[in-house]
């Protein structure tokens, strides 16, 4: 009867998710009292495989256990979880995929972060410098430039 539950709720959900674009962010609350969001801006495909709820998307692969969760949810939400950061300015400029610095003081380390915290990209560069980001998906990203973060948004 659970899994006859669970996979209406499941059914319910897919719908919702593909008939209302204002959803933007899937919450998976735990019995233990965590919780994690996932952005649905990046389409992740949900599938239940036994006991487990799988949420892939192009970079990751999210798991939980469903005999542990306490409930699942769509809600709008704008934000991004990442706080603290300029909006686009800085010592660089940005053209299209190309990041471009100018007058880098010797040592400068540019670092490239996916809005997941991984890093994609990073340099020790000085003077003028190019970083292609062409290999990366669209997306947001963190450019960190010794030690000051900026976000910008890679178009493709």
């Amino acid at each position: 009867m659970k899994k006859k539950i669970l996979a209406l709720i499941f059914l319910i959900f897919c719908v919702a998710l593909l008939r209302a674009q204002e959803f933007t962010t899937l919450i998976v609350a735990m019995d233990d009292g965590t919780s994690t969001k996932v952005l649905l801006g990046s389409q992740p495909k949900v599938s239940f495989n036994g006991t487990t709820l799988e949420i892939a998307t192009n970079t990751t692969v999210l798991q939980f256990d469903r005999t542990k969760m306490r409930s699942f949810r769509t809600i709008y939400d704008p934000s991004t979880g990442i706080g603290g950061v300029k909006s686009q300015s800085g010592k660089f400029i940005q053209k299209g995929d190309l990041l471009i610095f100018q007058n880098l003081p010797s040592g400068s380390n540019v670092r490239v972060f996916g809005s997941d915290g991984r890093l994609m990209r990073a340099a020790t560069a000085e003077g003028s410098y190019e970083m292609s980001l062409s290999q990366l998906s669209a997306g947001l990203y963190i450019v960190n430039l010794n030690g000051i973060s900026t976000k910008i948004i890679l178009r493709k």
